[in-house]
């Protein structure tokens, strides 16, 4: 068992190494998870841990991005090393969402773009509002909602808080359908519009609202769901 232990410990250091030689372009996926780990499981072999993750979610993006209660149906992956992983996940999405002044996003591509990289993986529905200047530059975004299915479900007076805190001119809804089409629904578009009127009497423009699932994004400005309201 000492012996056992002492080799893993020896792989450790040489991959460590070879990261601070080399850099993460030099592992692969598996390996990369494999490493994410060390920091979970003091002593076991990760190394299979990476491809079980891997196998189930085809992909790092698709590991970080998912749901604690997805990620526990992993064999080796209990609720500790699930929630470590989700955490390293919301992580990277922070930071592809904060501030980034030099990120403009003045047309529907753009948008739906941004809004598919950062909700394509997600496993449960979430809601963000996205705020931008008056010249349609990012000046960072905010997760309204998590969970609901079916419909854009937040509470109006956290939306007029964060956008007043937020010092901007305009903002983008942008929610997903994990299982579904990239299209609104019903709700959607009644919820769609009654925001856009409220946020109008308060001098604030609803630019978008883009829906996204795991192969695209859909934006409800250029479906003509906001036309009545943006002319």
């Amino acid at each position: 068992m000492a012996e056992n232990e002492n080799v893993h410990k020896g792989h450790r250091q040489r991959m460590l190494k070879k990261y601070m030689m080399q850099g993460i372009d030099c592992f692969d996926d598996h390996e990369v998870l494999e490493i994410l780990l060390y920091l979970v499981f003091s002593r076991r072999d990760t190394n299979e841990l990476g491809h079980r993750l891997l196998k189930r979610f085809h992909s790092i993006e698709g590991v970080l991005n998912a749901s604690v209660e997805a990620l526990c149906e992993v064999e080796g992956i209990g609720e500790t090393a699930a929630t470590y992983i989700n955490f390293v996940g919301d992580l990277f999405v922070r930071l592809s969402t904060s501030r980034t002044p030099d990120v403009n996003l003045a047309n529907s591509e753009d948008l739906k773009e941004y809004c598919y990289n950062m909700l394509r993986f997600e496993e449960l529905e979430n809601t963000w509002v996205i705020f931008l200047n008056k010249h349609f530059t990012l000046k960072g975004s905010k997760k309204l909602s998590t969970g609901h299915e079916g419909s854009v479900d937040f509470d109006m007076h956290t939306l007029l808080v964060e956008v007043i805190k937020s010092d901007c001119s305009n903002i983008v809804l942008t929610h997903n359908h994990p299982n579904g089409a990239a299209l609104p629904s019903a709700n959607d578009i009644a919820a769609t519009r009654r925001i856009a009127n409220f946020l109008s009497d308060v001098g604030i423009n609803l630019v978008d609202h883009i829906i996204v699932n795991h192969a695209e994004a859909f934006s409800m400005r250029c479906g003509g769901h906001l036309k009545d309201i943006w002319g």
